[in-house]
C-alpha cells in the first residue's frame, strides 16, 4: 500500500496540474477574444488604413499618385477642352497619361518648382498691393 506521503504528494500534483490547466484555459480564451476582435471587418479596414497612414512610404506614394493624377486630368483638359472631335480626345488621354507618369516619377522636382512658382505669383501680388 501507497503511504500517506506519496498520496499527498500526488494530490498536489493533481492540484497543480489542474492549476496550470485552469491558466491555460483563461489564457487561451482571452486569446480567442482578441483574435475575434481582430477578425471583425470594421476593426480589419481601421487597421489597414491606419497601416497605410504610419507607413511613410505609401503615404508619399500616395502624394506623389495624386498629384500625378491632378497634374494629368489638368492637362488632358487644357488639351481637350470642351472640344467633341474623337481625335482631341484621343490626344488628350495620351497626354493625361504621359503627364500622369512624369509627375508621379518626379514629383518633388515638380512640387519645388510648383512652389517656387506659388511663391513668386504671391510675391509679385503682395509688392503690387504694398
Amino acid at each position: 500500500m501507497k503511504t500517506n506521503n506519496e498520496t499527498e504528494e500526488l494530490n498536489q500534483m493533481i492540484l497543480v496540474a489542474q492549476a496550470q490547466n485552469e491558466t491555460d484555459l483563461r489564457l487561451l480564451q482571452e486569446q480567442f477574444e482578441l483574435t475575434y476582435e481582430s477578425l471583425k471587418p470594421a476593426n480589419i479596414i481601421k487597421n489597414v488604413f491606419h497601416n497605410m497612414t504610419n507607413t511613410p512610404d505609401i503615404k508619399d506614394n500616395m502624394v506623389s499618385s495624386a498629384i500625378g493624377l491632378t497634374s494629368g486630368i489638368m492637362g488632358k483638359k487644357l488639351v481637350v477642352g470642351s472640344s467633341h472631335s474623337p481625335v482631341r480626345k484621343v490626344i488628350g488621354t495620351v497626354v493625361q497619361f504621359a503627364v500622369t507618369n512624369l509627375v508621379s516619377k518626379y514629383t518633388g522636382g515638380f512640387s519645388a518648382i510648383a512652389g517656387n512658382m506659388f511663391k513668386s505669383f504671391f510675391n509679385k501680388k503682395s509688392s503690387k498691393t504694398n
